[in-house]
This record gives structure tokens, C-alpha cells and sequence, in this order.
């Protein structure tokens, strides 16, 4: 019984949470300006791009509304009126579209509902025809409609697809639901070890329309101790464990809500020897 024992309170001990670390080229996140629109509206979407190798990467980023199979209400617009690329992109990346005006008919009265998908693909410069098709106004419609088509010829490495939801009613304006509003409560120095967490601690502001949203932690070196943590009174934190490396790191905190609300932190922080590490040297 004594080794079990043993495993399992290894298995409890504190420490980063791998599926919160981002050791490739990845979408993490695709935000439209507002969580809910009308039909016919012009949005912006703020795409988030890790890229740990700091190579930069190609991004392609288009509408969807599936109307059948793989087919879409966008079909009827040309690829370039529909479809973004940005080449060179090592952060956060900003594209627009448009809702089509035909969704007005297809709406629930007074129910917003997510209706249009976002998608995004990030590749390693030159490694994906499509995003080369896409800025040429070649690509064809059905893969837009359905990615799979194109997904199995890309490489398993330096390639990230993204997908999100754009929420849509027939509400007015004052009437539709607002992203939340995230910040940081402590403003200290971002420092952290791998055995002494960095406690990241956040203000959440909502307009109450939605149940309490959730908050989930990536990190490109160590991790968050948990994959999400539920906000609670308007407040949530989420410890970072430093990779033993000492170095720069990407951080990003995002809030989600189910009514398509989305708020997110993004920073740097520094991994730094630990107290034990120094008294070994």
C-alpha cells in the first residue's frame, strides 16, 4: 500500500497543468468586437497567435454560415470580400467581415444565437497552398464551408486551425449582451519560479445577462495549475509555475461566458532561478 500511497500524493502535488502549456505554433483565441450583433453587421475579430518558435506565422481567416453541406450563406460573395490573410503574425492580428443580411430571416424573435462561424488557420510561413489560394481569390468555396477537406493534407506540425461563434439576434442595440470586462487587480512585476507560483488575480465585469463565466490560463513555458477556475463575485485567480528555464514567457488569461461573451489578459512574464536552485550553485 505504501508506494500507492506515494504515487497518489505525488499525483496531488502543486505544479503547472500540461494542457495549459502551448509548446507549438497555436490559434488561442478569435474575439469579435461584440457578443452579440444584428444581421447585416460589419465586425472586427482580434485573432491570438502563440508561436513559441518566433518564426511568425501565415493567418487566414474567413466566415462560415453553414447553410448545408459544405455550403455556406457567404458562397454568394467573392473569396476576397470573405476571406483575410496576414502574413508575418506573432501575437494578435485584427480582420473584419460581415454578417450576411439574410440571416434576418432565419433568427428566433428576441434569442440571440451563435449562427456564423470565424475561422481561423495559422501556419509556419509557406507551409500551407491554401493561404497562398486564399490571397490569389482561388480557393474553393466548399473548402471555406468545410476545413476537414483541406486539414488532412497539412503537415501535424506548424499548422493550428481556430474556430468561434458569432452570436446574432434581432434585439436592439441597448438590448444585446456585452462581453465581460477583465483586470488585472495586482499590478506587481510578472516574476515566477517553478516552485513558487506567480497568483494572478482578476476583476470580472459583467452586464449579467449570462450564468458566471470561466476563466482558463496558457502559458508557452511551466503552466497554470489548473486548466480553468470559475469566477466567482466578479473575481478569479490562476497560479503560474515558471518553467526552470529562466527566459521570457507568453501569458494569456481568457473569459468565456455561454452567451458568446469573451474578455481575455495577455502579458510576458519572466521565469527566474528558484530560492533552491540559487543555493545549489
Amino acid at each position: 500500500m505504501r508506494p500507492l500511497l506515494l504515487a497518489g500524493l505525488a499525483a496531488c502535488a502543486p505544479g503547472p497543468n500540461e494542457e495549459t502549456l502551448v509548446a507549438e505554433l497555436r490559434v488561442m483565441l478569435i474575439v469579435p468586437d461584440a457578443a452579440e450583433y444584428a444581421p447585416g453587421d460589419v465586425y472586427v475579430t482580434n485573432t491570438i497567435v502563440f508561436d513559441p518558435s518566433g518564426e511568425g506565422a501565415d493567418l487566414l481567416v474567413w466566415s462560415c454560415t453553414p447553410t448545408g453541406e459544405a455550403t455556406c450563406l457567404e458562397d454568394e460573395v467573392s473569396v476576397a470580400d470573405r476571406a483575410r490573410v496576414v502574413r508575418g503574425v506573432d501575437t494578435e492580428t485584427a480582420t473584419d467581415g460581415q454578417l450576411s443580411a439574410a440571416l434576418a430571416a432565419l433568427l428566433p424573435a428576441g434569442v440571440a444565437v451563435p449562427t456564423t462561424s470565424v475561422w481561423a488557420l495559422a501556419c509556419a510561413p509557406g507551409l500551407c497552398p491554401i493561404i497562398d489560394d486564399a490571397d490569389a481569390g482561388a480557393v474553393d468555396t466548399a473548402d471555406l464551408a468545410d476545413p476537414t477537406r483541406f486539414m488532412g493534407t497539412l503537415p501535424m506540425v506548424g499548422v493550428s486551425l481556430g474556430r468561434t461563434s458569432v452570436w446574432v439576434s434581432d434585439r436592439p442595440a441597448e438590448e444585446r449582451h456585452q462581453h465581460p470586462v477583465v483586470t488585472r487587480v495586482d499590478d506587481g512585476p510578472l516574476l515566477g519560479t517553478d516552485q513558487e507560483p506567480l497568483a494572478l488575480t482578476f476583476a470580472v465585469a459583467e452586464d449579467g445577462q449570462a450564468d458566471a463565466p470561466t476563466a482558463y490560463g496558457y502559458a508557452t513555458g511551466g503552466g497554470f495549475g489548473s486548466v480553468s477556475e470559475d469566477v466567482i463575485d466578479g473575481a478569479v485567480s490562476l497560479d503560474w509555475y515558471a518553467p526552470a528555464e529562466v527566459g521570457k514567457q507568453a501569458l494569456l488569461v481568457v473569459v468565456r461566458d455561454a452567451l458568446g461573451g469573451v474578455a481575455y489578459w495577455r502579458d510576458a512574464a519572466t521565469s527566474q532561478p528558484s530560492p533552491t536552485a540559487a543555493r545549489t550553485r
